[in-house]
């Protein structure tokens, strides 16, 4: 907001968008909350990220590395992004950040 003013653009609409009334939280797919699922594909998506789900998906993986079958190191990389994956449930649930900050501005004709 700041860095837009001090360049001069004049903001015309601010909104954060995660804080619409909304039932179902922008974090949905990431907290594994298999009874927040709207549709069919969703308790596919749901599931992938409760605990059940991460210990298929994660074992999975390791097994597929062994095998070959992905490259070293993919294991790895599951594991950063189940951490990332809870600290973004985490960050929207405590209202930490915002991912869906909008804003319209317009920079003045002089």
């Amino acid at each position: 907001r700041e860095a837009l003013k001090t360049v001069g653009f004049q903001i015309e609409h601010e909104e954060d968008l995660a804080e619409r009334p909304d039932v179902v939280p922008w974090y949905y797919p990431l907290e594994g909350d298999i009874w927040k699922a709207q549709t069919v594909w969703d308790y596919f998506t749901v599931w992938r990220m409760s605990w059940s789900g991460k210990l298929v998906t994660h074992n999975a993986m390791r097994l597929m590395e062994l095998v070959g079958l992905l490259p070293k190191g993919t294991f790895d990389i599951g594991e950063a992004l189940k951490v990332a994956g809870d600290s973004l449930v985490r960050g929207g649930q405590t209202k930490l950040f915002t991912p869906m900050y909008l804003v319209i501005s317009r920079k003045p004709q002089n």
